[in-house]
């Protein structure tokens, strides 16, 4: 039994990828950065200062990586309007009312987080959150959700992690965690064979699964 349950953002409680994509490529055009959408998903990892490092090169000063940072994300919450996964407020309801420690882990910044937070009406639910600023490595480094396992005051082997993406599930391998992989930025096919404990499209019933 899972004593402590944490949650990725982007792609978990929410399927936005796409739109975090349309404005990587809303960003590029704007800065005149060629880049393919292979190339892309090469350097969509880490943290958000590790991404524009790596489009604008170890030169720049951090503070202007995170000005371009804070462009690129501007981009994305102009364009999405949160919805959230089918049955996540069920859900976290059951975790809440069986008193589980509930820890948000997301590589994103405060901004994106009360986005969602304020959108959905889900920051109650979590008794902590680890963001991509509180950390120095991002995904697949497993540092963020020990942070959160810390937090939460529960060994990593009795916390359950919600994720999905491949640095994300890469992550929590790494931190002995087991994961639920939902299947928002990949398909059931493509991550049904990466020793997840369970592969989900939405967190209808889910507790009858966990419980």
């Amino acid at each position: 039994m899972f004593k402590g349950f944490i949650f990725d953002m982007d792609g978990t409680l929410i399927d936005n990828m796409r739109y975090h994509n349309q404005s990587w490529f809303h960003f590029f055009e704007k800065h005149n950065i060629p880049m393919t959408q292979a190339e892309l998903d090469k350097i969509h990892k880490g943290t958000l200062l590790e991404m524009m490092r790596t489009v604008f090169g170890a030169d720049v000063p951090n503070d202007e990586l995170m000005a371009l940072g804070q462009q690129k994300e501007a981009l994305y919450r102009e364009t999405y309007i949160p919805n959230a996964i089918a049955g996540l407020h069920d859900f976290l309801d059951i975790l809440k009312s069986n008193h589980y420690p509930i820890a948000l882990a997301t590589m994103g910044d405060w901004h994106n987080i009360n986005f969602i937070f304020n959108a959905l009406d889900i920051k109650h639910y979590f008794d902590i959150v680890v963001s991509g600023s509180d950390v120095t490595q991002g995904k697949p480094h497993p540092e963020i959700f020990l942070k959160a396992a810390e937090g939460l005051g529960v060994a990593p082997a009795d916390a359950l992690v919600f994720e999905d993406s491949m640095s994300g599930f890469e992550a929590a391998k790494r931190a002995n965690m087991a994961a639920v992989g939902l299947a928002t930025t990949h398909s059931v096919e493509d991550i049904q064979d990466l020793g997840l404990a369970k592969v989900i499209t939405d967190y209808i019933n889910l507790h009858e699964w966990l419980f």
